[in-house]
């Protein structure tokens, strides 16, 4: 076994508190599997730039996240928590995913909403030992049914021919990703698979469990805070020829439609703090996009 790390990240909203406990656990099982270290960074974002809260005890109950990460400390290697506060400049997902790189392994971005499958770091460990695999890349895990055809290559092998809406009572799991599914139900799918893995001819990804390794370019500009990151990320890759290696029969568990995505406050996506964030946003990954095209220049 080298000396390889992988870094397992997450940015975690103060009104997502309410997913903490399912992931923690869906995070320990998999984790049990690592051949490699395993380090956790955790940001407890406490700002209220974009969404305002209902309640008043909203900083006491997400104090209580941080002692619950501390608590879990011995299943890695090593576990850092960094915490933004309203006194800070507007911080973000796409700050936090662009500051925190490994620079020996695997940088796994991980998200509150998903549950993970119990190979998930046992793979990664795999991915690390073997030296076909030892150039930038990005890895990802199989997706449910997406909500348009651009996502079927990233898609789990088995659910090609399935329609987006359908609902097979015999498979025992939800098969699209406004469903909602647990771990156990992600256990069933992924239970006695020898994982595949293939080279997909582009990239096609989304934030959730995605993983970069080697010295990759950066792929997310300084003034992108939030709001397609990873699509932002994914451009990059394609601009610069980085490889996607794709798990293509081990499913992982995105849960987009969570019913307890967003709790103690009202604030939408429709408001107008989030629209302005994400127009800028938006408008940085585009200049960033193109300045990375002009470097490269036209593709042999």
């Amino acid at each position: 076994m080298s000396n390889k790390e992988i870094w397992y990240t997450l940015h975690l909203m103060w009104y997502e508190y309410q997913m903490v406990e399912e992931h923690i656990a869906s995070l320990l099982s998999a984790v049990h599997y690592a051949n490699h270290p395993v380090k956790l960074f955790v940001c407890l974002n406490y700002q209220t730039y974009i969404e305002s809260p209902t309640v008043d005890n909203r900083e006491e109950v997400f104090d209580n996240i941080s002692q619950r990460i501390e608590n879990i400390k011995t299943y890695f290697s090593d576990v850092q928590i960094v915490k933004k506060y309203d006194s800070d400049p507007f911080y973000n997902i796409g700050d936090w995913r662009r500051e925190i790189i490994n620079p020996n392994g695997y940088t796994s971005w991980g998200e509150i909403d998903s549950i993970l499958p119990e190979q998930y770091f046992y793979i990664l460990s795999m991915m690390l030992d073997n030296p076909d695999y030892d150039i930038p890349h990005a890895l990802t895990f199989s997706s449910r049914k997406m909500w348009d055809n651009s996502w079927l290559i990233v898609e789990h092998e088995k659910l090609a021919e399935i329609p987006t809406v359908a609902h097979d009572d015999n498979t025992n799991y939800p098969l699209n990703w406004h469903d909602y599914i647990t771990q156990d139900q992600l256990n069933t799918v992924n239970e006695d698979v020898s994982p595949y893995i293939v080279k997909l001819p582009t990239c096609k990804f989304d934030g959730s469990l995605l993983s970069l390794y080697g010295n990759l370019p950066q792929l997310i500009p300084d003034n992108l805070h939030f709001a397609r990151e990873d699509y932002c990320a994914q451009s990059i890759c394609e601009v610069w020829g980085i490889p996607q290696y794709h798990v293509s029969n081990i499913l992982k568990g995105h849960n987009y439609k969570h019913p307890n995505k967003r709790v103690n406050t009202s604030s939408s996506r429709e408001d107008s703090p989030y629209k302005k964030y994400e127009a800028e946003s938006y408008e940085a990954m585009q200049k960033f996009i193109w300045e990375n095209i002009g470097i490269r220049g036209p593709k042999n």
